[in-house]
């Protein structure tokens, strides 16, 4: 082992007394060889410590090994389903948050109207006595209007729902496609529980169903809500009632076949900011459980993370911002 190891001992102090030593990835510890990125971990820790850049120095590339160099597990970024899953959501809950959730609040409230059609009457007005019909009248108009703006803020809410969800299938494709074994033509929500709980029966997990997983039933919640949400009929209504009945509204009447599905929901703002967190918490468990990932490493155990923190700290002023 020791022969080895001597073998494979790179001269850096060659490499350092070149004019642009940080322009070499053998500078870093990251040496390609036979297509793969291995890593001098003494090395890395050595430069990124003394560039202070230690938030890409990871615990696990210092566990116990054969070999001189760190390989990493994989090659890129997406050979992990955790990443697919977090990305991709990560980026939905940006687009959220940031484009068009905003939006909702240009929209003009109740309020803001009652505001606006009553000042608006008011600048019209040369006698105070009519003030208090102004009011009524303002206060008339605005309960007209409540019902128009709630639907609006529901058919939105509703759609980006039923965008999370097909960003989910696709998410579930995504990860599954390049395992050893076919996907169907037709890859519905009940397909993607069967084949799951497959998996975790070859790999001889302690794990029997998917739906033993923690946050199983939020990814589920919002499976079935969009089922109703997009079919409106009445066994998806009574699927949603049987499994999540806090998810409908308490109503008199009978949901029958057809009726506006949305109108019997119970969805807000506060259930769509909170969605993402438990969608990726799912995926988290569920490419632990299913697909044996270490998720906790899945952000920096492949080849390609290296070759990013070159990228990045070559130019150390400029990654520091000096």
């Amino acid at each position: 082992m020791k022969s080895q190891r001597k073998r494979q001992h790179f001269d850096y102090s060659r490499l350092e007394a070149k004019d642009n030593p940080r322009e070499y990835w053998e500078y870093f510890g990251i040496h390609a060889k036979r297509g793969r990125t291995y890593i001098d971990t003494k090395r890395y820790k050595k430069v990124l410590s003394k560039d202070r850049t230690l938030e890409f120095i990871h615990p696990g590339l210092f566990k116990n090994r054969n070999s001189a160099y760190f390989l990493p597990l994989k090659k890129h970024r997406y050979e992990y389903g955790f990443n697919i899953a977090s990305d991709n959501l990560e980026r939905l809950r940006r687009f959220w948050f940031e484009e068009l959730r905003p939006l909702l609040y240009k929209i003009k409230n109740p309020n803001d109207f009652y505001e606006e059609h009553r000042l608006s009457a008011i600048s019209t007005i040369s006698c105070l006595d009519d003030i208090d019909d102004i009011e009524s009248d303002a206060l008339m108009a605005t309960f007209e209007m409540i019902k128009q703006y709630q639907f609006v803020i529901q058919s939105v809410l509703c759609q980006f729902i039923g965008r999370i969800v097909s960003e989910t299938e696709r998410i579930d494709v995504l990860m599954l496609k390049d395992k050893p074994f076919p996907l169907p033509n037709v890859f519905k929500y009940s397909k993607f529980i069967k084949l799951s709980n497959h998996i975790l029966k070859m790999n001889n997990s302690k794990i029997r169903s998917i739906k033993d997983l923690d946050y199983f039933r939020d990814y589920d919640c919002l499976q079935k809500v969009n089922n109703f949400l997009k079919h409106n009929t009445f066994s998806a209504y009574e699927k949603l009632k049987t499994y999540y009945p806090n998810m409908l509204i308490e109503s008199e009447r009978q949901y029958e076949n057809g009726m506006y599905s949305a109108d019997w929901m119970k969805i807000d703002l506060t259930y769509t900011d909170s969605i993402f967190d438990k969608l990726i918490s799912f995926y988290r468990n569920y490419c632990s459980a299913v697909l044996n990932e270490n998720v906790d490493e899945a952000g920096w155990n492949y080849d390609d993370y290296f070759k990013e923190v070159f990228r990045k700290t070559k130019d150390l002023k400029a990654y520091h911002g000096c």
